[in-house]
């Protein structure tokens, strides 16, 4: 093999190890409508229902995953991002279950911490057509989904200074996509560096083999 072509393969080989490698993300985002009679915010004003927009992000791995059995798991320690009626009103830990039961049902539990004050816990619980994820619950791997549901979707606020109410989401649209990061730009930019010698080998020998000018 030309030493050149042989430099220029060691030197792509040892800079592709600098090269972070790509992770997979789930996103789990839901939107929807809801109505939850006695909900108020931190001045004491009333929200008893409106839109709401969540977002949830699960790494690579399923990391912080505990096993509840063999039918289901939840991931614990996630950020979320929660808008209703056009305002943020809480970024916090929250916790999201996976759930396939053999005897029918499967679908995904939200469950929010501190929304709107410290203590504060609302549930969202979706029933979905086909199960989130697949494989054993200790090793799952999450499903791409998609679907809307008109209604029958719970969800439950657990106030810190009071009893629990139900309330109902309606128009809820759940999506969960995994998405993995293209290595292709950190490719190119290692073929090309590995080039630059076997370029340099070439402008060499171009230049000695060019008469001088007397």
């Amino acid at each position: 093999m030309n030493r050149t072509v042989l430099n220029a393969a060691l030197v792509a080989t040892a800079l592709s190890a600098c090269v972070p490698a790509a992770h997979a993300q789930t996103a789990i985002h839901v939107t929807g409508n809801f109505d939850l009679p006695g909900l108020t915010d931190s001045g004491g004003a009333a929200i008893p229902g409106g839109s709401f927009s969540l977002d949830v992000s699960v790494a690579a791995g399923v990391p912080n995953l505990v096993v509840e059995g063999s039918e289901s798991f939840y991931v614990q320690g996630l950020d979320f991002a929660l808008t209703a009626n056009g305002t943020t009103i809480s970024y916090q830990d929250t916790r999201a279950g996976f759930y396939t039961f053999a005897g029918g049902g499967q679908g995904i539990d939200l469950r929010l911490f501190n929304v709107l004050a410290p203590g504060n816990t609302a549930q969202l619980i979706i029933s979905t057509a086909s199960p989130l994820f697949s494989g054993s619950t200790s090793a799952p791997t999450l499903l791409d989904y998609q679907s809307a549901f008109a209604e029958g979707t719970t969800l439950v606020f657990y106030p810190a200074t009071s009893n629990l109410f139900y309330g109902t989401a309606s128009d809820v649209v759940l999506s969960v996509t995994t998405t993995v990061p293209e290595p292709a730009t950190a490719g190119l930019w290692l073929l090309g560096l590995a080039a630059l010698p076997l370029r340099a080998r070439r402008r060499a020998t171009a230049a000695a083999t060019v008469p001088a000018l007397v």
